[in-house]
């Protein structure tokens, strides 16, 4: 049953790239039992949220239906706590995890990763970016477009548009050359 959960949670997290770093922060901070009122004023502090259509109260109830979170405690006190499906999406669609697979599964694109992951530890425009590509010599080699490292690093959960540039999350942080 756990597993079906987990599955349906991680289908729904694929299926939704623009909120999935959103929803995965949620489950993360719902690891303690929390008010919705909590929930929203976390999720509404989230650089990703500047930009977001959706409200803090669509995405719980998503989790909520595909499984990832449970309400708990009387309705006075009702508060949402992450479940065992939750728990194991968790770890699968860390971030950190997923930015390892998409090494491991484009291993003819590695290296430029990590040095694109490295470039960006200052944060840099678009404009910089392709610049950089432009000159870099494993780039070149492998005729990659910057949309292309962008997308996939991304996705990945390595890098995020804030403040019109591109910089580093925690988890490219730690796989940064």
């Amino acid at each position: 049953m756990v597993e079906n959960q987990q599955k349906k949670l991680v289908d729904r997290l694929a299926s939704e790239p623009s909120y999935r770093l959103v929803l995965y922060k949620m489950l993360r901070f719902c690891e303690t039992a929390r008010l919705a009122t909590e929930i929203e004023a976390e999720v509404q502090a989230f650089q990703e949220m500047k930009t977001a259509v959706l409200s803090p109260g669509v995405l719980l109830s998503w989790l909520e239906h595909s499984g990832g979170v449970e309400r708990i405690g009387e309705k006075q006190a009702e508060q949402w706590q992450i479940t065992d499906a939750g728990k194991q999406a968790l770890a699968l669609e860390a971030p950190s995890k997923r930015l390892f697979d998409l090494i491991a599964k484009e291993p003819e694109y590695g290296d430029l990763f990590r040095q694109t992951l490295g470039f960006c530890q200052t944060p840099r425009t678009r404009r910089e970016i392709e610049e950089w590509v432009k000159q870099n010599p494993v780039a070149q080699a492998s005729q990659v477009h910057p949309a292309f490292l962008l997308q996939r690093l991304e996705d990945a959960g390595g890098i995020e548009w804030a403040n019109n540039h591109w910089q580093l999350t925690d988890a490219g942080k730690g796989v940064a050359q």
